[in-house]
């Protein structure tokens, strides 16, 4: 039984247990918290984190976990402000050197700013992204080629095409080649990448991510420069999608940055429609 005001939680599975109806209640807002929770389960040993709901009048309110071993993430989701106070006066207790805080726009800045006051952290906005949701997918115009599952043969182009991503979009966080290639593999063992193919050869690449009842997040969307300007995210972009609607999924849900143009009107060209905005900070 939870108490209210903040209650830690020792596991993801308690974690889960008594946080998992409040989460659910927006599931493709909370997607990427619950995608990380539900995930860990499944880990062996799972990965180190800090688990924190609040509940006011016998019902959680709000909730968030810190994962990481080395760069330690927060992500929260929309939280009432005593609840955010609690949370950074909690975790600044315990001393724990926050990397970075991730959740809805005005919920991730309010926690910055304290925990850059109580901790004396610098911070910095790492970037704004918008959340959208498909249910219906909208066929793009027809492009050349076709999607495939990738395989074990795609390892070697995709690790490539996955450096290259982070690169562009977060490149304070780029893995090392055996990282990103060890990744790549678990990715494709589990069998959520596709390849966008024109004429044997790949031209573009998406991820099926954190899955949830409901739905899945489409991620790592990329496409090589020398690709470019010929439909092919798009294309890759909705075989995934329709991969995963077929699969019985609901819905589908995935992030761009907030200042691309071109990536927010491709995926809306597809029915992917605006559900939220999100703001990653980071500490130094």
């Amino acid at each position: 039984m939870l108490k209210n005001g903040l209650n830690i939680l020792n596991n993801s599975a308690e974690f889960l247990k008594f946080a998992g109806d409040f989460l659910y209640q927006a599931e493709a807002e909370n997607s990427l918290l619950i995608g990380f929770a539900e995930g860990s389960i499944k880990h062996s040993p799972p990965p180190a984190a800090t688990y924190l709901c609040w509940v006011k009048d016998d019902n959680v309110v709000s909730a968030t976990a810190r994962f990481g071993v080395g760069p330690n993430y927060l992500l929260l989701t929309s939280s009432p402000q005593l609840a955010l106070v609690d949370y950074v006066n909690y975790l600044a207790e315990l001393k724990i050197k926050l990397s970075g805080v991730a959740g809805p726009s005005a919920t991730s800045q309010f926690f910055a700013e304290k925990w850059k006051l109580v901790t004396s952290s610098d911070m910095r906005l790492g970037m704004t992204q918008k959340l959208y949701q498909l249910d219906t997918l909208i066929p793009p115009r027809p492009v050349a080629g076709t999607i495939i599952q990738a395989d074990e043969s795609h390892i070697s182009i995709l690790t490539s095409w996955f450096i290259s991503f982070i690169k562009e979009t977060i490149p304070h966080e780029l893995p090392s080649k055996a990282e990103a290639k060890v990744r790549v593999e678990k990715f494709i063992s589990d069998g959520r990448v596709f390849v966008w193919k024109v004429n044997d050869s790949a031209v573009a690449m998406a991820f099926g991510n954190r899955p949830t009842k409901n739905g899945i997040t489409v991620s790592y969307v990329y496409t090589p420069p020398e690709n470019r300007k010929n439909g092919f995210a798009s294309a890759v972009t909705a075989g995934t999608t329709d991969y995963y609607l077929k699969s019985g999924k609901k819905f589908v849900i995935l992030y761009t940055d907030a200042v691309n143009p071109t990536s927010n009107q491709i995926y809306q060209g597809i029915g992917y429609y605006h559900i939220s905005d999100s703001k990653l900070f980071y500490f130094e």
